[in-house]
Parts: C-alpha cells; sequence; structure tokens
C-alpha cells in the first residue's frame, strides 16, 4: 500500500514539474551541478529569435554545442544571476531543419535535445523555378520538365502539400494544372505539339507567381522532298552558274524545317568522279550552286540532309560550247596557239577556259602543260632549254575537244 502511495506522488510530482514549463536534470559530476530548462518549446519559425535558457543551481562556464545540415558552432552563454541564455546565431535561426544541441560544463555533456525550425508562412512567397531542356522536337513525344520550389523569405523551401499552379500557353491552347508540392517541390513534365513554335510557361504558389518561361519547339526529323536546277543555258561553258534548289523541306507534321539546316548536293558525271556543293535553307529551301563543266556532260544530283532524308535524283546534260577550234604552229613549231575560241552563239568564249598540252617523245610522256584562255586565245611555247632540236607528238585537250599531232618536227 505504502508502496502504491510512492508511485502515486511520484506521478503527481511529475505532472506539477510539466505543468510549469521545465526540465530537472541533474549532473553526476564532482561539482553536483543542476539544470533546469526552461521553457520547454522545441518548435520554432525560421527567422524568430531562438534563445535557449537553462537555470544552473550554480553560476559555472557553460558552453552549447549546436549542429544543423548548414554546419556547426559553438555559442557562448550569457549569464545573468544562475541563469544562462544561449542565443543561436541567425544562419541556423534562419533554416529550415532541426538543430541538435548539447550543454557543455567542463568538456562534458550534460544536457543533450534537439528543436525543430518550420518554413515561416508569413512572409512573401519566393518561387525557385527551372525549366530544362529549353528546346524540343514537335510530335508529342519529347518534354521539358519545370520544376517549381516555393520558398519563404529566408529560401527556405515551405511545407509539403501547398498549392502550386502550373500554367501554359501554345498557340490557341492555354492550360493550368494543380500540384500539391512533395518533397519540397511541384514538378510537370510539357509535351511538345505537332506544331513548331514557342511554349510559354508560368507558374504560382501562395499568390506569388514566376517569371515567363520559353520552351522551343523545332520541327522533328526531315521528310525526303525534291530537287531541280535552274541554269542560264545548258552549254558546258565552264563559266556559267547551275543552281541545283530544294522543294519546301518539311518534317512528317508539316512543319517547315529549321533555317540554317546544312543540304549536300552530290553530284556524279558521266566518268564516274563525285562532286559535292552545300546550300542551307532559308524558309525551308536551300540552294547548291555549281559551275558549269568545260565538256560534255551529264551529271546525276541527288540531295542529302545527312542522317535525315534525302531527294530525288534528277539528270541534267551539257552540251558543247564549241564543236572545233583552229591550232596554229610558230617560230619552229615552238609556239603553238590556240583559237580564236568561239561560244555557242559565235562570240569569244569568256577568259578561263582550261586547255592542256602534252608532249611526248618516243611514247614517253615529256611534261603537261597548263593554260587558261585569255581573249579566246591560249598559246604554249616549248623552250630550246627544255625541249631540244628534234620530233615530238603533240596532244592538246580541252572543251572536250582531242587533237593529236604526231612527228611535230622543232628546230
Amino acid at each position: 500500500m505504502n508502496q502504491k502511495k510512492g508511485i502515486l506522488m511520484f506521478i503527481i510530482l511529475f505532472t506539477l514539474l510539466s505543468s510549469i514549463g521545465f526540465s530537472l536534470v541533474t549532473v553526476a559530476d564532482d561539482d553536483s551541478v543542476t539544470i533546469h530548462k526552461f521553457p520547454e518549446k522545441n518548435l520554432f519559425i525560421a527567422g524568430d529569435t531562438i534563445a535557449l535558457n537553462f537555470r544552473l543551481n550554480k553560476q559555472v562556464p557553460t558552453q552549447l554545442f549546436c549542429h544543423t545540415s548548414y554546419g556547426a558552432t559553438i555559442v557562448d552563454a550569457e549569464i545573468k544571476n544562475e541563469e544562462a541564455t544561449f542565443k543561436l546565431p541567425e544562419y541556423m535561426s534562419t533554416k529550415r531543419g532541426i538543430v541538435e544541441y548539447t550543454l557543455i560544463y567542463k568538456s562534458k555533456k550534460i544536457y543533450r535535445s534537439q528543436l525543430e525550425i518550420l518554413a515561416n508562412k508569413t512572409t512573401k512567397t519566393h518561387m525557385e523555378s527551372y525549366l530544362g531542356p529549353p528546346s524540343i522536337v514537335a510530335g508529342g513525344l519529347d518534354y521539358a520538365m519545370l520544376v517549381v520550389v516555393p520558398a519563404d523569405v529566408y529560401d527556405n523551401p515551405v511545407a509539403d502539400s501547398t498549392e502550386i499552379f502550373i500554367r501554359h500557353q501554345f498557340l490557341d491552347i492555354e492550360k493550368e494544372d494543380r500540384y500539391l508540392s512533395d518533397s519540397f517541390i511541384g514538378w510537370k513534365n510539357i509535351f511538345s505539339y505537332e506544331q513548331s513554335g514557342r511554349i510559354l510557361v508560368s507558374s504560382e504558389a501562395q499568390n506569388t507567381n514566376s517569371k515567363e518561361y520559353t520552351i522551343k519547339v523545332f520541327p522533328a526529323q526531315a521528310e525526303d522532298f525534291e530537287i531541280s536546277c535552274h541554269r542560264k543555258h545548258e552549254y558546258a561553258d565552264g563559266n556559267q552558274i547551275s543552281n541545283f534548289t530544294t522543294s519546301v523541306i518539311r518534317d512528317q507534321f508539316n512543319n517547315i524545317v529549321v533555317d540554317g539546316t546544312l543540304v549536300e548536293f552530290s553530284i556524279t558525271n558521266s566518268s564516274g568522279l563525285l562532286l559535292k556543293t552545300y546550300g542551307t535553307t532559308i524558309n525551308g529551301i536551300a540552294t547548291g550552286k555549281m559551275l558549269h563543266p568545260d565538256k560534255t556532260e551529264l551529271w546525276s544530283v541527288t540531295a542529302y540532309i545527312i542522317g535525315m532524308a534525302k531527294s530525288t535524283t534528277i539528270n541534267v546534260a551539257y552540251k558543247p560550247v564549241l564543236n572545233d577550234y583552229k591550232i596554229v604552229l610558230e617560230n619552229n613549231n615552238r609556239k603553238i596557239i590556240i583559237g580564236p575560241l568561239s561560244s555557242f552563239m559565235k562570240q569569244i568564249l569568256p577568259d578561263g577556259a582550261v586547255l592542256k598540252l602534252k608532249i611526248f617523245k618516243d611514247d614517253i610522256l615529256l611534261e603537261t602543260k597548263i593554260k587558261t584562255s585569255s581573249q579566246g586565245y591560249v598559246v604554249f611555247s616549248l623552250e630550246n632549254n627544255f625541249f631540244p632540236n628534234d620530233k615530238y607528238t603533240l596532244v592538246i585537250e580541252g572543251l572536250g575537244i582531242l587533237k593529236e599531232f604526231k612527228d611535230i618536227e622543232l628546230w
């Protein structure tokens, strides 16, 4: 019976101590220090002045070791009579989270506990928003992600289940979605549409709006296309320009490909040689330029957007600009004059036509000379120092015409 009364008295005493708001801790030490912590408040709001008060049975030097995810520090006491007050530094009292603290006396831990700091709901909400990637591809499969982190004025994420609105606009489409923050964040995947263009994105939490973000929606992979050839005439004069032009290049959703898309024009001539020219798109159209050949040719032309699409193949034929030219040998056959070179309307061929002269001796090629026309003529000279008096075979080639002169004697 006495034992039951003792237990009952202990419970009543414990209840009374709790009701007056302090805890009693006695430390077994040489100095027998007794500690009362008051009040028993362990929940604070970011930005509050956080002061921990301890009443000691004697005035002794103590320190408070505080540890948070932002770091650790030791706080010295402000002692008045037998009360020790420890004020947490601002960089701790303004950050949400758990603060673990330990009271130290003579390098010994004499009291240990923790407190929690919550985000400040009374301050204006600050919106941290992250959007990426900044560009996606049309078609409805690619997407960008918007992540929203509502925070208080001290940059603490607000409590979970905070209401977040995420809005986006594209052409005549406007949408709003409601989310509740989870693990400090709210997020949404924003998928592309079939059309290319720009998607505008924004968010709102606790009556605070984010800035406007933009997602660029680029056309999808280009589809096959057609090409055509445009030229001033069809003669192989080695002077004019042939323009190879694509049709308007689009993706499968009928979007015009972006400006600057590189198109390669691949040309195979009648000898099997491969020529190339390039163009970049403007409003979906690319143009490649190529100088006319200087002899009869048939070109097979195909255009490519490497790794994506290709064009139809077209054949482009070039007629000979002349059928013959006159050759005169002078100065003991050492000066070879070719011309006048007349074009398809009997006009003088523009400067720059290329002719070759090959010199053979006993079927052995001694030298190849190359010159371009000037004012309708090409002149070759065979110097005495290089070609002693003897008989040689001369082969003249150019503009699709080949002429051979055997046993020409130089003297």
